[in-house]
């Protein structure tokens, strides 16, 4: 996901983390009102993944459709028989 796209997911304030220009780390509120704990640079791709409460996690990995796709493979019911 791009954040130029997605606007609503950038973050606007700081709750418990650390910012400079090109990096934030900790906890955010983001633009959705969601509170988002955020560890990212500046690169283009991030994979925000919504938690099924109040909290989110916004990441930047080298990889994001290779993390999300594990961890669609991770959570798919088990086929044992």
């Amino acid at each position: 996901m791009d954040l130029d796209e997605h606007t609503e997911l950038r973050t606007t304030i700081k709750t418990n983390g650390f910012s400079i220009p090109g990096f934030h780390s900790g906890w955010f509120l983001l633009r959705n009102r969601r509170r988002t704990f955020v560890a990212i640079t500046d690169g283009r791709r991030k994979l925000w993944l919504p938690g099924s409460g109040r909290h989110d996690l916004l990441i930047e990995p080298v990889d994001p459709a290779a993390v999300l796709a594990r961890l669609r493979e991770l959570a798919a019911p088990s086929r044992r028989g």
